[in-house]
């Protein structure tokens, strides 16, 4: 009586058992989920630092493999950032798009499943003992003892035109002491087929392919196949749009690895020429010579301390100001991209250059295939062709709820249920194939609300929505043309800058030679030489984070016209349908041949224009065969030289 009411016999937590007791009450609890294990391979070893061994052991990757292999490697879409462990219901995986479809509620299925055939059964037994006021009403008895049997059985389906249709059958037995009975107990059934056929509101093979045979305005806990699918496609053009994301962001991080490795070549390079400079300081001030004052040999240790100071991060790498550089830091980061264990007995190490050649964009065509192939446009777009279907079926619900009704039953009455009888009514079933007894019912139904309006209030919703949804799209179109504008900028001006650093770096390069010559033969002085190897180191640096910068600036070019994934060859499609949707589509079309468009009678209209054909929007002026890099036209060292 009391429910979980709680009998406590006293309050107190004191002694040790208590305090046991109440400490494990409020400790954190863990699940007993079920996850696989992990294998040992997959583990990742200590990470790599400064302070240990360098690996001699590389493994050489192309961008086209690495991103082959993230995404045979990724049931997740990652992202540099992590934020899956802020936001992990956020991740997006290769199975949303499928979990979207699969909806029981609001899915395709779902959707479609509103249409097949019903089954319903239902069997009762009673038994009635009463007394009686009326013997007139109670067929002679005083005191009624009555035993009936009650069983049916309908099948119902609902078509797409919205006509409802079922089939039912009632089987009762009645036995009873009422004196006006023919027989002391009998059988009556009866088999019933209905129709009801909506002629205004909810009628018609569009409205239902829509809004769903449920439907209400607003369709808030509804939708039809139509809805369901455009739902689906919104979901493709999400993932679509993690999918570019993710891919942008690989080759972000492939080519700051391809920057971490040739500024790390760099620091190397003038760390080396600060220790041979301060060693031939070193020499001649133990020498007591000219030029080893001691102010010099300092300043020349200084220069080759910090060198090797810069040397440490750029192979480690620092967290500065939210960025990661360093060798070991980039490379782990593309590690986890790709899907691979943080660290393991090789160092991953990009080996495709990034192109010098300066591209020209036509921009006309650029920005037709942006405003065409844009992820976020099509998204839009599908929201439009909702939204416009939305609206009319909306204006469905407006009419007046006219239903035709029509039943058609065949009933039958006897003492037995079944078996040969020679007397009339000795069988029920011998009856009910006689025919003698059968009803009919044609009727119609009407019912409206005075004013309608919560029906013109979705429709009025209906059309602000579709009025939004267009405003969006146009703003969107807005962005995406700026979004484009500003990337082919950015491609020119990386470009440029790519071209004035190379001048630049082989004028420091001249300048840091001239002035190491110049100071063997005591014209210049020592802190010219340091300078002038700062200054070459520097400007090194910066040229190959211009040539890293020109090739993400051409990766944001394809993102923001769309074409990121046709330039890496990845192309999405959807999974296949189960094989009974093929061989009932061939049937189909045995049964019902197609016929020329102008003796069709029905044509329902269409919601997608299928696939795109892409174009080649760009050109490159320059390429590698038949035109020399700026490194090579420079005299400057290729990759491969420069990690030898």
């Amino acid at each position: 009586m009391a429910g979980c009411n709680l009998w406590r016999t006293g309050t107190e937590h004191s002694g040790p058992i208590r305090e046991l007791e109440w400490a494990q009450s409020l400790a954190i609890e863990y699940p007993d989920a079920l996850t696989e294990a992990a294998d040992e391979q997959e583990l990742p070893s200590r990470p790599r630092s400064v302070a240990g061994e360098t690996p001699d052991t590389f493994h050489d990757i192309t961008l086209s493999a690495a991103i082959e292999f993230a995404l045979q490697n990724s049931e997740v879409l990652r992202d540099l950032g992590g934020r899956i462990l802020v936001s992990p219901d956020s991740a997006v995986t290769r199975l949303d798009p499928a979990i979207r479809e699969s909806d029981p509620l609001f899915g395709v299925e779902g959707a479609l499943s509103q249409f097949d055939a019903q089954f319903t059964s239902s069997l009762f037994s009673s038994y009635n003992d009463r007394g009686l006021n009326n013997v007139l009403t109670s067929g002679g008895a005083r005191e009624l003892a009555q035993d009936t049997l009650e069983f049916q059985t309908e099948i119902s389906k609902l078509a797409a035109t919205g006509t409802r249709f079922s089939l039912r059958n009632v089987t009762g037995h009645d036995r009873s002491n009422q004196s006006g009975n023919l027989f002391p107990a009998a059988w009556d059934v009866q088999y019933e087929a209905t129709a009801r056929q909506p002629l205004l509101q909810g009628a018609g093979v569009t409205f239902n392919r829509i809004a769903g045979p449920s439907a209400r305005p607003g369709f808030n806990f509804s939708n039809g196949v139509l809805i369901a699918r455009i739902n689906t496609d919104v979901s493709l053009a999400d993932f679509e749009a993690s999918l570019l994301s993710f891919l942008s962001d690989i080759e972000e991080a492939y080519w700051d690895l391809y920057f971490a490795y040739r500024d790390l070549d760099a620091k190397i390079a003038a760390r080396d020429s600060a220790l041979e400079t301060w060693r031939r300081v070193k020499a001649a001030a133990e020498a007591s010579l000219e030029g080893g004052e001691a102010y010099q040999e300092a300043q020349a240790r200084a220069q080759y301390l910090q060198f090797q100071q810069a040397v440490h991060d750029a192979l480690n790498g620092t967290r500065e100001a939210g960025s990661a550089n360093g060798v070991y830091l980039t490379e782990r980061r593309l590690r986890r991209m790709l899907g691979m264990v943080a660290t393991d007995d090789v160092l991953l190490r990009p080996s495709e250059e990034p192109t010098r050649a300066e591209v020209r964009v036509d921009w006309f065509s650029s920005l037709n295939q942006a405003l065409a192939q844009r992820n976020e446009l099509r998204r839009s777009a599908w929201n439009i062709e909702k939204s416009q279907l939305e609206l009319l079926a909306a204006k469905n619900f407006t009419l007046p709820r006219l239903d035709a009704i029509g039943t058609y039953r065949w009933r039958g009455f006897g003492q037995e249920l079944s078996g040969p009888g020679s007397t009339r009514f000795a069988s029920a079933y011998d009856d009910l194939a006689s025919g003698d007894h059968q009803e009919w019912q044609l009727g119609m139904e009407l019912s409206m609300p005075f004013g309608q309006r919560q029906a013109w209030a979705g429709v009025r919703n209906a059309e602000l929505k579709l009025s939004r949804a267009r405003a969006i799209h146009r703003e969107l179109e807005h962005q995406v043309a700026h979004d484009l504008s500003d990337a082919v900028a950015e491609v020119e001006r990386a470009h440029l800058a790519l071209v004035v650093q190379g001048d630049q770096l082989r004028a420091a390069r001249e300048r840091r030679d001239a002035t190491t010559a110049a100071y063997q033969t005591d014209k210049v002085r020592l802190d010219l030489l340091l300078d002038a190897q700062r200054s070459l180191a520097d400007v090194e640096s910066t040229y190959y984070r211009s040539l890293a910068g020109y090739a993400k600036a051409l990766k944001d070019f394809h993102v923001s016209q769309g074409t990121l994934l046709t330039y890496n060859q990845v192309f999405l499609e959807e999974g296949p349908s189960p094989i009974k949707a093929y061989s009932d589509a061939a049937r189909f079309r045995e049964k019902w041949p197609l016929v020329p468009p102008d003796q069709r009678i029905i044509e329902p209209m269409p919601i997608s224009r299928g696939a795109l054909v892409e174009e080649i929007t760009f050109v490159e002026t320059a390429s590698a065969a038949n035109n020399p890099t700026l490194e090579e036209a420079n005299g400057l060292p290729s990759h491969g030289e420069a990690n030898d």
